[in-house]
């Protein structure tokens, strides 16, 4: 892959609402360099939330799964807010029409993102 054909993907960042000050941070580190959209963290713990993003069906199978006892087989909301998160930034980015995009959390330094972008041209 052509390293121009990367810095010209817009990057998603993945960010609570509540978390204004990483969202200003990520703004002022990248948002002059790369094409920077805010992507809205899914809150796992938010049970409403959950359900109107995986539909009742598909929340009733992972339900048992979810606990926040750490055992083998488990996944707490945490870790289910994180997955779908990152699958919602990653629909965003294929509806807006993006063949290569970039999905990165608000906590990504600079030298991280140089890193990335380096590994991956």
């Amino acid at each position: 892959m052509a390293p121009s054909i990367l810095l010209f993907a817009p990057v998603y960042y993945i960010n609570m609402e509540q978390s204004s000050a990483r969202r200003e941070r990520m703004e002022l580190d990248f948002g002059g360099i790369w094409d920077l959209r805010r992507s809205p963290a899914v809150d796992g713990t938010d049970t409403d939330m959950v359900l109107q993003l995986m539909g009742r069906a598909n929340y009733d199978e992972i339900a048992p799964s979810i606990s926040d006892e750490r055992r083998q087989g488990t996944i707490n909301g945490g870790e289910l807010g994180c997955i779908l998160s990152h699958l919602m930034a990653i629909k965003r980015a294929y509806l807006e029409g993006n063949e290569i995009a970039m999905i990165v959390e608000d906590d990504i330094t600079p030298l991280l993102m140089l890193v990335l972008v380096g590994w991956l041209t």
